[in-house]
């Protein structure tokens, strides 16, 4: 039975809708752990047994130790007669594939969740990703699976940028739902450190994506479509362009805006985690730290929304986040700098609410497209701190202080992000942004006038 918008249903509505955000968060933090794929093509080209470490293959290794070193496991003896399959590139080639495939997803999933709906997309693309992990346990060779990872990634992204469409459209405000989403994006990059150390199998860690995707399935089931798909299909007989509002100087200056901050976002984020140094040597440490902060923040931000409009607790993360890395600059020390590096993961994640802030500021009828520029423009940011390994430590932290504090401020000028998500009609809606969103007017009054209208 499907919960009913209203009746008290929205906090389970969010709640469920929100999942996909942790299935991505398992996506992005396993390659960090090197557990992508099996391993194949041996560099010395050997066909048996260049297997698996995971396989647990017997081998009587008196009769092939070498003399003078001493063999206890299939890994020593991998290690020792250069056995090991070239891995590393493996998965450098796999990372790369799966973000090629998250930018072609990102200009599609808009399309396809205008056309059939937030909820049916969320459940094609939840299928995609159910698939293309299972065939995994079933394929044979690097190509396969190099197919497999890139349609992972192409539904996974998708699913985390169509539950925080579809949280920005069925809250009444926009910051509950983002803060469910980071609650699940967060202590999912922690739980996926914790599965990954005691499951460092790719198996298991793929085993526990499938049983997340399925009970993502059954969450899936239970919520109803978005009001605001279903009022826009009811107007599907009507002669509408492709915007119906009219985009002005407002529009191109929000998505310029949007798209930097989100641009600045996965900057640091990313550099910080490749090449702002570590609090600790263990990369499950690492992720289980930076989880564990991002969850703190997200349940800090829950008061403070209440209190402070977004913009400026973004504006704020920004700044305070070039502020420590300019601390680890001058400090200097190699240990202050991990730990200073460490605070500024927890500011850069309070930022990630701009996700949201796209969502809620641009015309209901352009919402979809306009996110999906700004997320294109955004993920491009994943690819450039594999540029700045190139530069020395102090300027590639240098870099995350100038990109920080230029993005807070210019967060600080965006024309106008509403706080509440109102239940309006799609020509109600488009009447109240048209009287801020493209006029400069307050989202409050002109959602006083058209309430009054109503009446």
């Amino acid at each position: 039975m499907k919960l009913k918008i209203g009746s008290g249903n929205e906090t389970a509505i969010i709640v469920f809708s929100q999942l996909g955000a942790m299935l991505y968060a398992f996506i992005i933090c396993f390659p960090v752990f090197g557990h992508l794929v099996p391993d194949f093509h041996c560099l010395k080209n050997t066909t048996d047994p260049c297997k698996c470490a995971e396989e647990d293959i017997n081998f009587n290794f008196s009769t092939i130790q070498p003399s003078g070193l001493f063999l206890d496991n299939w890994d020593s003896l991998a290690t020792e007669l250069k056995l090991i399959c070239d891995k590393e590139s493996h998965n450098a080639m796999l990372i790369s594939l799966g973000v090629f495939g998250e930018i072609f997803s990102i200009f599609l999933c808009g399309y396809i969740s205008d056309t059939f709906g937030r909820r049916k997309s969320l459940i094609f693309y939840n299928c995609i990703f159910f698939l293309s992990v299972g065939a995994q346990f079933f394929g044979q060779g690097l190509a396969f699976f190099s197919a497999m990872r890139f349609f992972i990634n192409f539904s996974g992204i998708a699913l985390m940028l169509l539950a925080v469409l579809y949280g920005s459209e069925m809250a009444s405000n926009k910051n509950f739902a983002y803060i469910i989403w980071a609650l699940y994006y967060y202590s999912g990059t922690a739980l996926a450190a914790v599965v990954a150390y005691f499951l460092p199998t790719w198996r298991a860690q793929m085993m526990v994506n499938l049983i997340i995707s399925c009970i993502y399935f059954i969450c899936l089931w239970l919520i109803p479509e978005s009001s605001v798909f279903l009022v826009s299909r009811s107007r599907a007989g009507e002669k509408t362009k492709f915007f119906d509002t009219k985009p002005n100087k407002f529009y191109f200056l929000s998505i310029a805006i949007l798209s930097f901050s989100m641009f600045s976002c996965n900057f640091v984020y990313f550099g910080l985690l490749w090449n702002g140094g570590a609090l600790s040597s263990n990369p499950f440490l690492n992720v289980f730290y930076l989880g564990l902060l991002g969850t703190v923040g997200a349940l800090l931000q829950k008061p403070l929304l209440n209190f402070i409009s977004s913009i400026k607790i973004v504006a704020f993360s920004f700044y305070s986040c070039a502020t420590v890395i300019f601390l680890a600059i001058m400090i200097g020390d190699e240990g202050w700098t991990s730990i200073l590096c460490f605070f500024g993961f927890f500011w850069i994640c309070l930022t990630y609410i701009n996700t949201y802030d796209a969502a809620a500021t641009f015309p209901v009828n352009n919402r979809s497209i306009s996110c999906s520029i700004c997320s294109f423009l955004a993920r491009s940011a994943n690819f450039t701190p594999l540029f700045m390994k190139y530069l020395s430590p102090k300027m590639q932290l240098g870099t995350l202080v100038i990109i920080s504090a230029a993005s807070a401020s210019i967060y600080l000028i965006l024309p106008f992000i509403p706080e509440e998500m109102p239940f309006f009609t799609m020509s109600e809606a488009n009447k109240v942004y048209k009287e801020t969103y493209f006029s400069g007017k307050k989202y409050s009054k002109a959602r006083k006038t058209v309430e009054l209208e109503k009446a």
